[in-house]
């Protein structure tokens, strides 16, 4: 990493390099682009500037406004990938000055902000909110190209890495499996904006259950929709993926209330899931998901998968309800959670505190600049 006297906070620049083929065009468009970037425009002040390198063409270039320090890096000319990937491992990294820091946003992409990093001899900081090697490997199997490759990519990154940031605690353990250096790693959680999430009132019956996210099999959609078979009750569905079409068919087949929508812009998706009496994901494994999180932020009675990435946060009977993944489990819980409005209202209670003490904006923002002063060694 880069070597200076004295450095400060004030005096490095940031850069982050979004994930491999992403753009902030695509986060704009998939209604991402404020929660994605909310975290750095509360740390920006403390920093000389932030630089986002993307993936995406010349009307990237809209998202930095002329005088301030915040800028962007883009494929203005629509170079091919390979000269465009080689501009910024290789040309690029000159223009930077210490004291600066590159971070990945997402593993996907981690190779080429390492490169560069090197090559600027700048701190290095690998980022990922999900680990992409457990997915790949859940989805098609570890001995799969893909699982392969992202172990693979991890492997080279994690060791390399001045500070390996992870959005929970259980995903440490894989990081250091990777090669990651004990005592270079940190937990920074997937956060929150106070200010979005208003507080719901909850009814004195359900009428409403909300889930939003992926229709894959991860989600476990197909048992809970089995699960709400004959409940008298509006079944909301809200997101895309490979399942949609089954869940769709099956939704007709059990005779549900079932309303599906496409993905929706984050900030309507906050609107939307105030209207929820009750947000159920009961997934088979998670990173630390943002839509509990923001179900939670809202005050809302969760129901969720007893499962690794979602009960390493969340409290049974307290915070939230744990339910195991089968379809008698998860109608367990539906109906446990119907029958007490008081249990509804203190979950809801309970989780609204929890999110905004532990992964408010507020709070996260500072572990955010602690780990810079860590790469700085300040």
């Amino acid at each position: 990493m880069n070597t200076i006297m004295n450095p400060s906070l004030s005096d490095t620049h940031l850069i982050l390099f979004m994930t491999y083929g992403m753009s902030l065009a695509e986060w704009d468009a998939l209604g991402m682009f404020d929660r994605e970037l909310a975290v750095y425009k509360k740390v920006l002040p403390h920093l000389k500037k932030i630089t986002i390198v993307s993936y995406g063409g010349k009307e990237d270039a809209q998202y930095a406004k002329p005088g301030e320090p915040l800028s962007v890096i883009c494929n203005r000319f629509g170079l091919p990938l390979p000269l465009y990937t080689a501009f910024l491992t290789k040309l690029l990294p000159y223009t930077w000055k210490s004291p600066c820091i590159v971070k990945t946003n997402q593993m996907r992409g981690g190779d080429i902000a390492l490169t560069a990093a090197r090559k600027a001899k700048a701190g290095f900081i690998a980022r990922c909110g999900f680990l992409h090697s457990v997915h790949a490997t859940n989805r098609n199997g570890a001995d799969s190209p893909e699982a392969r490759a992202a172990v693979a990519l991890e492997e080279m990154v994690f060791p390399s890495a001045d500070l390996c940031v992870v959005s929970s605690e259980h995903m440490l353990e894989t990081v250091l499996e990777r090669g990651a250096a004990k005592g270079k790693t940190t937990v920074v959680p997937n956060y929150i904006v106070e200010p979005w999430f208003p507080q719901v009132s909850i009814a004195e019956t359900v009428k409403k259950i909300y889930f939003a996210g992926r229709f894959e099999k991860q989600k476990n959609i197909m048992n809970m929709l089995k699960a709400l078979k004959g409940l008298d009750a509006e079944i909301h569905l809200i997101g895309e993926g490979s399942q949609l079409p089954e869940a769709q068919d099956l939704a007709r087949e059990l005779g549900l209330n079932a309303h599906f929508q496409p993905r929706i812009p984050h900030k309507q998706l906050i609107q939307e899931l105030s209207k929820a009496d009750i947000y159920l994901q009961p997934s088979r494994y998670e990173g630390h998901p943002k839509t509990i999180l923001e179900a939670m932020a809202l005050g809302l009675p969760v129901i969720a998968g007893n499962s690794v990435g979602i009960a390493n946060f969340m409290e049974h009977e307290k915070t939230g309800y744990l339910c195991e993944m089968n379809a008698d489990a998860i109608r367990d819980a539906v109906d446990t959670l119907i029958a007490s409005r008081d249990l509804r209202a203190t979950l809801g209670k309970n989780a609204r505190e929890y999110v905004f003490d532990k992964t408010g904006l507020n709070n996260v923002s500072k572990l955010e600049l602690q780990a810079y002063k860590r790469v700085l060694g300040i």
